[in-house]
């Protein structure tokens, strides 16, 4: 069973001082499953930017079938190129058993998904497998099941 082969997945974003937390907490459940949003509990941590500019980092877990649920309802969400891409690219995206993926803040507060470099909702998909083709297996799987 493909959910058994997920270990867990790690959530973690900032807030800036030009953001208000509340919405920038709005995009991180317009990623969740409905029935996760409740769940997930986000720890906080203050740091100060370059210019002393005040940061918030969160960060959070959800662990195996929840995890599955996760990463289902991710790729399920992200328009078709997206995943063909991430897909085609997974070496890159992948290290030790890990695939990162970073979702788009402002669209995910739209409520939409989409795949970005900067300002990201991180996500670290942790693996049972080690080895990149073991997850393209897995992944490729679960893309079959959509």
């Amino acid at each position: 069973m493909t959910s058994r082969r997920i270990s867990s997945i790690d959530i973690t974003f900032f807030s800036y001082a030009t953001e208000e937390p509340a919405k920038v907490f709005s995009a991180v459940n317009n990623i969740l499953p409905p029935d996760l949003r409740d769940k997930v509990e986000f720890r906080e941590t203050r740091l100060k930017g370059y210019f002393g500019n005040p940061i918030l980092s969160y960060h959070g877990s959800v662990r195996r079938d929840e995890a599955y649920r996760l990463l289902k309802h991710i790729l399920i969400n992200l328009p078709k190129i997206e995943v063909k891409s991430l897909l085609s690219r997974l070496p890159l995206h992948t290290d030790r058993g890990s695939l990162y993926m970073r979702l788009d803040k402002q669209y995910a507060f739209l409520g939409k998904f989409k795949l970005c470099q900067s300002d990201p909702i991180r996500l670290r998909v942790k693996f049972r497998v080690r080895d990149t083709e073991g997850i393209t297996r897995i992944l490729n799987e679960m893309v079959g099941e959509i």
